[in-house]
C-alpha cells in the first residue's frame, strides 16, 4: 500500500496521499480517511461488499469513492480493506473487505463529513508515483 501524512489545514483535515499507481493512490486514501475516523485494529474483515462507481474525470472519481465509503460508514459499515479491481478515467469497481459496527461498542475517533474538491488534484511525480492531497469536511 502507499503511504499518506497529515496535513496542517485550517478547520478541516488535510491529508496528503501517494500511490504506486491509480488504484494504489485510491485504496491509500480510503485507508487514511477511515483511520482518521476510528481505530481500524478493532475493525475485522467479516463482510464483502462490492461498489461500482463513476465520475466525470479522476479527481471526481476520488471524491465520490471517498464519499460512498462515508455514507456506508453514516450506516454502521466500516472498510479497512480495499481492493480495486477496474479503475479507469471515469469508473472504478473495488471490493471492499470489513464490518458493520456498534458505535456504541467501537466509538469514532472524529466525524468526517465529506471529501472536498478544494484544491484536488491528482498527478504523477517524476519518480512515476502517483499523487494527490485531499481535504476532508470535518
Amino acid at each position: 500500500m502507499g503511504n499518506y501524512k497529515l496535513i496542517d489545514h485550517t478547520a478541516d483535515i488535510g491529508i496528503s496521499v501517494e500511490g504506486k499507481d491509480l488504484e494504489d493512490l485510491f485504496a491509500t486514501a480510503a485507508c487514511a480517511m477511515i483511520s482518521q475516523m476510528i481505530d481500524l485494529d478493532k475493525i475485522k474483515n467479516k463482510e464483502t461488499k462490492k461498489i461500482e462507481l463513476e465520475g466525470a474525470d479522476l479527481e471526481d472519481l476520488l471524491v465520490r469513492w471517498l464519499n460512498e465509503l462515508l455514507f456506508l460508514s453514516d450506516n454502521g459499515y466500516i472498510f479497512k480493506k480495499f481492493n480495486i479491481e477496474t479503475l479507469k478515467e471515469t469508473s472504478l469497481l473495488a471490493s471492499l473487505e470489513g464490518e458493520k459496527i456498534d458505535f456504541r461498542k467501537i466509538p469514532l475517533k472524529q466525524q468526517i463529513k465529506a471529501a472536498t474538491y478544494h484544491q484536488l488534484e491528482i498527478k504523477k511525480d517524476t519518480s512515476g508515483n502517483w499523487q494527490t492531497t485531499i481535504i476532508f469536511d470535518v
